[in-house]
């Protein structure tokens, strides 16, 4: 999916900017995210059979090494300084220990990201 995504988005850009980027985008995410939301609402009446519950425990273990994989991917392509070291564990102390929305603390780790960009940006142009 993610090559999916990045070419509709680059596609979407060029032909019609932001805008053609974040409909290309959801042109592509969306149907697999309506298929997996109907889904989710027959999963509870057939999660009580013993094979199915089986099924969903193997499956738990393939979805954290993706997981997994991701975060090891993501690791090797950030950029190490000490702001990334700060956030990486002021977000794992947050969810692990305080119990915080997951979704939260990704967007406050993207908005803390996007504005140290910004003032990186702004810095160079300077100099």
């Amino acid at each position: 999916m993610p090559v999916a995504v990045n070419c509709a988005v680059m596609t979407g850009y060029r032909v019609a900017g932001m805008s053609g980027a974040f409909f290309a985008a959801l042109g592509v995410v969306l149907p697999s995210f309506c298929v997996i939301y109907v889904l989710s609402f027959f999963l509870g009446k057939i999660e009580q059979f013993t094979i199915i519950g089986y099924m969903f425990r193997g499956i738990r273990v393939g979805v954290l090494a993706l997981i997994l994989k991701a975060m090891i991917d993501m690791i090797k392509a950030s950029p190490r300084n000490v702001l990334f070291y700060i956030t990486a564990a002021a977000a794992f102390i947050a969810v692990a220990f305080f119990g915080a929305n997951v979704f939260a603390v990704i967007l406050c780790a993207a908005a803390l990201s996007l504005v140290c960009a910004l003032a990186a940006r702004k810095k160079a142009k300077r100099e």
